[in-house]
């Protein structure tokens, strides 16, 4: 089982695609419409709509969140600093997908390398908590060290 949240571009959707059996958990509508023509099982959470961003946010995706169990979450996050951990503007947002990286065993953190060095407003979970950083090879070697430092495993695309 895993959770994908908006991670554009939609690659780790496509990957999936692989797989014949596989139940995915998405707050994503762009997500949840490009794997309905596959034979997983898709479940959606249920809350308010963040149009720029096709995400539900709010209390009862967070609620069913805690409910759940994954195997993977693959994060995409609008800001990573390795001192601070991945950040989002949204705080709704950030609710949310820190449910979906508490209830997965793994975190993938899935982002280009320009992201890195930034801070949005709010914390999803701190550099600790992630598994695996996926990005572009454009990423600075400091953040590739201070991500290994943290005992966060890197890999460039």
């Amino acid at each position: 089982m895993s959770f994908l949240t908006r991670v554009p571009p939609r690659q780790p959707s496509r990957a999936l695609r692989k797989f014949s059996r596989l139940t995915v958990i998405t707050n994503a509508l762009n997500i949840a419409a490009e794997l309905s023509s596959t034979h997983f099982e898709v479940i959606r959470t249920g809350a308010t709509l963040r149009k720029n961003s096709f995400s539900l946010v709010g209390h009862p995706a967070e609620d069913l969140l805690h409910d759940l169990n994954a195997d993977i979450v693959f994060l995409g996050v609008d800001g990573f600093d390795p001192a601070t951990g991945v950040t989002t503007p949204n705080v709704l947002e950030s609710r949310v997908n820190r449910a979906m990286a508490r209830a997965a065993q793994m975190v993938v953190a899935v982002r280009d390398s320009s992201k890195f060095g930034r801070r949005s407003l709010a914390l999803i979970v701190p550099t600790n908590e992630i598994d695996l950083v996926v990005t572009d090879a454009n990423l600075a070697p400091e953040y590739v060290s201070a991500m290994a430092a943290a005992g966060v495993t890197v890999k460039m695309v």
